[in-house]
């Protein structure tokens, strides 16, 4: 019986390595959406970002490919910009691949089945 249990064990020890390893793959691409205001920074050469609530600021790199949407049209720095400075919408979806803290696209206002009117309009 003893030897039951070991080999249990030895098998719920194997595949939990095995789990763990592949959980270090997954997610190594996340969108996080973000209020408008926990957007601190942004430009061509990087974004500063609180996450979360709680969370502390994180530096981002900015992808060379970086894709920029007001809602699904895509715009450029410059109409990023005035969106980021005017801040229109409440909510900024980023798309970043978190094993080199990079932003791979913004999406200002979100996505547009999250449609959320721009201040002002109704």
């Amino acid at each position: 019986m003893m030897k039951f249990y070991l080999k249990i064990s030895l098998l719920a020890v194997a595949f939990s390595a095995h789990a763990f390893e592949e959980q270090k793959n997954l997610r190594s691409f996340a969108e996080y959406q973000i209020n408008a205001h926990q957007l601190l920074t942004f430009s061509r050469h990087g974004a500063q970002i609180i996450p979360c609530k709680k969370c502390k600021s994180e530096r981002l790199l900015i992808s060379p490919s970086v894709e920029i949407h007001e809602y699904d049209q895509p715009i450029d720095f410059k109409r990023a910009t005035e969106l980021y400075i005017q801040k229109n919408y409440g909510i900024v979806n980023i798309g970043i691949d978190r094993s080199n803290k990079t932003a791979m696209y913004f999406r200002f206002g979100g996505h547009s089945d999250d449609y959320e009117p721009a201040q002002g309009e109704q």
